[in-house]
């Protein structure tokens, strides 16, 4: 075989392999986006009984709501059902955390 075919095989295997490791990547693993449905729920309050911190109750389990602007806006529907929609991370313990993208209240 020659250098120039050896050279365009190995860049083949290699530019179909980079295609394929997109199409696992763009699975559904924490870190990824998704959606989630459940009741709004306090998780944290601070010296004044103000609701600090939530996290959304769902079947699945619980998913903490990030401390940012778009989350702080759920501390005002606290049991409340709400779908939202964000990047969800997990950490060493298996406690996921949401990063909130959209939210909408969902009727009971």
């Amino acid at each position: 075989m020659k250098t120039r075919d050896l050279t365009l095989l190995i860049l083949l295997v290699l530019g179909i392999s980079f295609l394929l490791s997109f199409t696992f990547l763009h699975c559904d693993l924490p870190g990824s986006t998704a959606s989630v449905t459940g009741k709004v729920e306090w998780v944290a309050i601070d010296n004044s009984n103000n609701i600090t911190h939530v996290a959304i109750a769902t079947q699945a389990g619980d998913y903490l709501v990030s401390d940012d602007v778009k989350g702080r806006e759920l501390l005002q529907f606290v049991n409340k059902r709400v779908n939202v929609r964000g990047r969800v991370t997990e950490d060493q313990h298996g406690q996921k955390t949401i990063y909130v993208s959209a939210y909408k209240i969902v009727p009971q």
